[in-house]
């Protein structure tokens, strides 16, 4: 178990995804979509972790449940927050109570923890000092049409990572239809050069009763966990899978995918400056200490060249002085929304990247971009299991 706003552990997605985005403007302004004034009277947002959920109010304040499973009918304990949207589009959430007071590796009061949010859809939480980001979905519904979305792994959990084979998938495809409640991958690709399709492995498909946004598949025999599958009703989808360890035998998280809807559009519509996440997993751990993470400013010109900084202080926003490039190229080929490219990091080697774009994605004005690419860092050094990044941005301007 761990700390819910200091190690709050997801093992999930490769993911995400979710994402969540606060808002372009001023925070407390009547058109910064984010700000208390513009928020529905309640939202609540549920994601893997365990199980988290987060109740957010119009009124700043916050309540996240941590449940070993999802059916649980009493949480492991309970967080009480408020959160504030800051100038920079980030929503701060700061830790007023805990229940029980002595939960084991809960939070402290005063703590705080940053997320991304898009109002309504989903929302990532950055912990601090945490080794994973925390992604969450709007729940409460299941999907009334079927879908087609974009996916990328997040926060792989893999001992043998290696996001050089051509064996090995990072992103590609996924599909909902309702009418027989099945979500499925449908396309899978490397992050090898050349992005190439990759055709091994499982079928990669579940079925079951959707409740709540949420459903569940489980070894008809034994009961083994399988796979959870968390839903929105506007197209977004967060797969996690499990997989048996044969030391303990217990099943434990094994990697996850995070979904938006797919979209056709243009690399022209990039042009801008986002804000939000990346993170990169340690040797075959999100919980490792060489896992690292923390938020990224990154600026498009209209023909998909970007430039990118770490952000040194959230509030106040500041970045650092050394940039890394990113280069992007129209890769409908592999469907709709996705650009694949170069990215550039100072003293390392440069890694492919494959990156999702979703405009005014359900129905707002926020663009939103999902990417993972290879750990430059690990190419440099030639690593023999070279790890993932993930970046998940939202559009500022």
């Amino acid at each position: 178990m761990k700390k819910i706003f200091s190690i709050l552990g997801v093992g999930l997605f490769a993911v995400t995804s979710m994402l969540i985005y606060n808002g372009c403007s001023s925070s407390g302004g009547s058109d910064n979509p984010g700000s208390l004034n513009n928020r529905p009277e309640t939202i609540t947002y549920t994601g893997p972790g365990s199980f988290y959920s987060i109740v957010m109010n119009n009124d700043g304040t916050c309540e996240v449940e941590i449940r070993e499973n999802y059916d649980d009918a009493d949480p492991i304990f309970t967080v009480a927050c408020e959160f504030e949207p800051l100038d920079n589009g980030v929503l701060e959430l700061t830790v007023t109570g805990v229940d029980p007071d002595d939960a084991e590796d809960g939070p402290t009061i005063g703590e705080k923890a940053h997320a991304i949010e898009i109002v309504g859809f989903g929302v990532f939480l950055l912990p601090l000092g945490g080794d994973e980001i925390i992604p969450m979905l709007s729940s409460g519904s299941c999907p009334d049409d079927d879908f087609n979305a974009n996916w990328i792994v997040a926060q792989r959990q893999r001992d043998d990572e290696d996001s050089t084979s051509d064996e090995q998938d990072y992103f590609g495809t996924f599909s909902y239809d309702v009418g027989s409640d099945t979500g499925e991958v449908t396309a899978k690709r490397a992050l090898a050069d050349g992005f190439p399709e990759v055709t091994s492995g499982s079928d990669e498909s579940i079925t079951g009763e959707c409740s709540d946004g949420f459903l569940s598949l489980s070894d008809e025999m034994t009961d083994d966990p399988i796979s959870n599958l968390w839903l929105t009703t506007n197209g977004g989808a967060i797969v996690q899978t499990f997989e048996q360890n044969m030391d303990t035998m217990e099943f434990e998280t094994s990697s996850a995918i995070v979904a938006f809807p797919r979209q056709t559009n243009d690399i022209a519509d990039m042009e801008g400056t986002f804000r939000g996440m990346l993170f990169q997993g340690g040797d075959g751990d999100v919980n490792s200490d060489d896992a690292n993470n923390f938020f990224v400013e990154m600026t498009f010109n209209d023909s998909g060249e970007g430039t990118g900084r770490q952000v040194t202080s959230i509030n106040p926003w500041e970045t650092g002085d050394d940039a890394a490039t990113i280069t992007l190229e129209d890769a409908s080929d592999i469907g709709p929304g996705w650009y694949t490219g170069v990215l550039s990091v100072p003293d390392e080697a440069d890694a492919n990247i494959a990156c999702s774009f979703i405009s005014n994605i359900d129905s707002t004005t926020l663009d939103a971009l999902l990417c993972v690419g290879q750990s430059p860092g690990d190419i440099a050094e030639d690593n023999d299991n070279p790890g993932s990044i993930n970046f998940l941005m939202v559009k500022q301007d």
